[in-house]
Order: C-alpha cells, then sequence, then structure tokens
C-alpha cells in the first residue's frame, strides 16, 4: 500500500468532527516562495517523538476516489503556524482580491516560522510532521506511511541529498542527488533521481522507497535530468540536451527519442507526454511559433494526440486529459475534443509550465508574486474555468509558507 492506502480514514473521521460552517482564525501575514526551481519547500524541525501505531490517514483527492486505508505511525505533536489570507493593498490588484479564499492546499507543503532554518513541519491533509531544523526541505511525492523528500542544509555549501521522511518523524538518507529532476515510479515503490559521482560525472540511480536500497542505475553526466517515468520507462535528458532525450527501461540499454527541439515532460499517472519549450528560432533565423504538443510514445516515435499554439509553456493534467496553456488568455483544453474553458485569471497570476502542481485531475495549484510586496497562492478547477485564493499577503513577514511539494 501507498501513502495514499495508509492514511485515509483517520482524516475523514477527524473532517467529520468539524462543523460544516467552520472558519480558520485570522492569520498573521509571511513571505513565500514564488520562483519554481526544482528544489523548493523550506522547512525545518523539532526534536522526533516516539510514535505510537495509529490510524492517520491521506487520500488522492482526485476522481478516482478513496483508496483502502491502513495504519501508520503517529507523528509528533507540532504547533501549526498559520498564514495570510487578506487582500493586499500594495500593489491594487482587483482581479486578485476578487478571488474568494478556499481550503488549505490538499498537495504536501511546509511551514516555518522564518526562512532561516528555525523549525517548522511538513503538512499534507492535515497530517503534520516536523522535521529536524538546520535544513530547507521539498516533497517529491507521497509514499506508504510517509514521503520522499529532499533536502539541504541552511546556509551556503549545503549538499542536496534525497531521502524518505516518515509520518513518526524520522528520516532516512538516500545520499546526495544533484536536483535535476525526479520521478516516483507509476506504482510508487521506486524513486529515480540523479547522483552526483565525481569530475562532472552521475549516474541515474533508481532506488526502493521503503528501505532506500539501489535497485539498478546507468551512468550519464552530472547536468543530466530526469523528466520522469510512466509504463514506458523512465526519461532523461543527458547534458540537458532535448536532441538527446532518453528512454530507459531498466534492465536494457536507453534508446533516443525525437521531441523535435521541445522539452519533454513524462507523467507516472499516464502515458500522454507533454512537449513544451519549444525552439522558436531555427538555423535560418525563423521559426514556426510557439505551441505545445501532447503525445504518446508509439515504438520509439512520438506521435501527436493535441497540438496548441500560441504559447511555449503548458501543464497537463495527471491523467493527461486537460492541458492548460497560457498566452493572451489562461484557458484549459481538454486533449480528446480541443474543447476550451477560459479561467477567470490573467498570465499574471498563473503559470502554466511543464513544472505544475496538480491536486488531482481537475485541479491546479499555483503560487506567484503580485509586485515586489505580495504573494498569494491560486487553485484553479481547470474544468470549471473558476480559481479561488488558498493565501494572499505581504512579503518579508511572519511564517515561511505554504511552500508547496508533489503529492
Amino acid at each position: 500500500m501507498n501513502l495514499d492506502q495508509r492514511l485515509t480514514d483517520a482524516l475523514d473521521a477527524a473532517a467529520r468532527t468539524v462543523p460544516g460552517d467552520a472558519v480558520p482564525p485570522p492569520v498573521p501575514v509571511r513571505p513565500v516562495r514564488r520562483t519554481r526551481p526544482v528544489l523548493v519547500i523550506a522547512v525545518a524541525a523539532a526534536a522526533v517523538i516516539a510514535a505510537v501505531a495509529v490510524p492517520v490517514v491521506l487520500s488522492r483527492n482526485d476522481d478516482r476516489g478513496q483508496v483502502a486505508t491502513g495504519t501508520c505511525a503517529a507523528p509528533p505533536a507540532v504547533e501549526p503556524l498559520a498564514y495570510p489570507r487578506q487582500n493586499g493593498t500594495k500593489p491594487a490588484t482587483p482581479e486578485l482580491d476578487k478571488l474568494p479564499f478556499g481550503p488549505p492546499p490538499r498537495v504536501p507543503f511546509t511551514m516555518a516560522p522564518n526562512r532561516e532554518g528555525a523549525g517548522g513541519y511538513l503538512e499534507d491533509l492535515g497530517v503534520r510532521v516536523p522535521v529536524e531544523k538546520g535544513f530547507t526541505y521539498f516533497s517529491l511525492g507521497r509514499v506508504d506511511c510517509g514521503w520522499i523528500i529532499g533536502r539541504q542544509r541552511y546556509g551556503s555549501g549545503g549538499e542536496l541529498e534525497i531521502g524518505r521522511l516518515d509520518t513518526s518523524g524520522a528520516y532516512r538518507s538516500f545520499g546526495p542527488f544533484t536536483g535535476d529532476g525526479f520521478s516516483l515510479s507509476p506504482d510508487r515503490s521506486q524513486v529515480v533521481f540523479v547522483t552526483p559521482t565525481g569530475d562532472d560525472q552521475a549516474r541515474v540511480t533508481v532506488r526502493n522507497v521503503a528501505t532506500g536500497k539501489e535497485a539498478t542505475s546507468w551512468p550519464t553526466d552530472r547536468e543530466a535530468e530526469v523528466l520522469g517515468w510512466n509504463s514506458n520507462g523512465i526519461w532523461f535528458m543527458p547534458e540537458r540536451e532535448r536532441s538527446r532525450t532518453q528512454l530507459w527501461v531498466p534492465g536494457s540499454d536507453p534508446v533516443s527519442v525525437d521531441t523535435s527541439g521541445r522539452r519533454l515532460t513524462a507523467y507516472r499517472t499516464t502515458d500522454r507526454l507533454l512537449l513544451s519549450e519549444q525552439e522558436q528560432v531555427d538555423e535560418d533565423g525563423k521559426g514556426p511559433g510557439p505551441c505545445v504538443r501532447v503525445a504518446v510514445l508509439e515504438g520509439t516515435r512520438l506521435r501527436t494526440v493535441r497540438e496548441q499554439c500560441g504559447a511555449s509553456g503548458a501543464a497537463l493534467s495527471p491523467d493527461g486529459e486537460l492541458l492548460v496553456t497560457g498566452g493572451a488568455v489562461v484557458a484549459g483544453i481538454e486533449v480528446e475534443t480541443g474543447a476550451r474553458t477560459r479561467l477567470n485569471v490573467s498570465p499574471l497570476l498563473l503559470d502554466a509550465d511543464f513544472q505544475a502542481i496538480w491536486e488531482d485531475d481537475t485541479h491546479l495549484i499555483d503560487q506567484t508574486g503580485v509586485g515586489s510586496t505580495r504573494e498569494a497562492t491560486l487553485r484553479c478547477d481547470v474544468a470549471g474555468g473558476r480559481c479561488e485564493r488558498i493565501e494572499d499577503g505581504p512579503q518579508q513577514t511572519g511564517p515561511a509558507g505554504p511552500d508547496l511539494g508533489r503529492p
């Protein structure tokens, strides 16, 4: 069972004790991350307390419904931190102010008293787990009774490492990694990432999420990036060269796949692939204009299922059914039919790209900066075209978070 399967009933039971008209208490302001590098979530930790086996729960929160449950170690008690939910005054943004506030993120996120390694926790659907202080953290995905996370010691010169955080608060390192891409396997039993080996060399490494033991690896360079893992295999890009995109099925040699100069992104929950960030200028100085594609692999070639022009960036939903593009307007597009639903926000507020985080198959979640003093986290119902705010407030004051991770 994965974490979804082991953490559902307790949160459901707890949720039934909360009145339907309950509202959150007033909250202070705090700084939030608005850039979206691979490594993001800032947290630090409290001491780990011995855990008792009790039911603790998370669900997928998608239209496939609840999954089976199990028993995981109870996390140590941790005092929750609040994030701001208020209209800003500088700059004035009527477009943002009109959006209603919605519930907390339904993906893992971190909260900390500040951004200087002073303490904090990872939270996922009401489960809060403190982590060791002195590090910044980011979630790579839910697994059985825990999360695969990355962390880096706060301050300059800290080495990146990847590991597993249990619901008990215990952390187990899987070793160093470059931070350039990662993916859980389709069944969440393994994780793939790039491990530096010295002399600008590295290996694409697969490890078991339960034990941390290496299952297999493949030699590459330190600049290589993992692009995803689906039923076709593991996708990676040596030297970050799109022309060298590789598909690797462990046990055999990688094969090259032509992406037509686009960046490929693979998802463990669908065989559909996103091809984005098109090179817009050819050797003759001309280009076809910005377009994105949704494709599937047939043999060693990619077949286009849907092409959408007008933007070079896009986000594909976990089930491969919805494409969100920017450009002049932000719209959700049904991959099968091409039907469009315009979202009620502008491209200034919602950035649709391959790094997008989805709560489920229809809800995209994004963080944005407004000017230099205001920041907000948005949730958009792509199928319905409506967006709402999760948090909104000024920068540089109060707790740090919510910094979003991957479910």
